[in-house]
C-alpha cells in the first residue's frame, strides 16, 4: 500500500492507494474486464473503495495473462479492515 502527502504546506492526503494485480487463466482476460465493470466496481464502491484505474499490458504475453488496477481506501485503518466478499460471482450472484 501507498500513502500519499501533499508538499505545499496544504492538509495531507490520508487516502492510501493499494496495486493490485492479477494473473489471470489464458483466455479469461475480457471475462475478468466484463466483472469489474459489471459487479466488482459497485461491491468496492459499498466497502468505500473507490477504483482509481485499470491495465492491461500491452505487449504478449503479459496482455493475455495480467490485470492491474489501483484501488484508493479512506485511511490505513479501512484498508486493513476486511474488504469485499471473496467469494466468485457466478450468474451475476454470490
Amino acid at each position: 500500500m501507498l500513502g500519499f502527502s501533499t508538499l505545499r504546506g496544504s492538509d495531507p492526503s490520508h487516502h492510501i492507494y493499494e496495486l493490485r494485480m492479477y494473473h489471470i487463466r489464458p483466455g479469461k482476460i475480457d471475462a475478468l474486464k466484463a466483472r469489474f465493470g459489471d459487479h466488482t466496481d459497485a461491491i468496492f464502491r459499498r466497502h468505500n473503495m473507490k477504483s482509481i484505474g485499470y491495465w492491461v499490458p500491452e505487449d504478449a504475453p503479459s496482455s493475455q495473462n495480467l490485470f492491474v488496477y489501483i484501488l484508493e481506501h479512506p485511511s490505513r485503518q479501512k484498508a486493513e479492515g476486511k474488504g469485499p466478499p471473496s467469494k466468485p460471482i457466478r450468474n451475476g450472484k454470490r
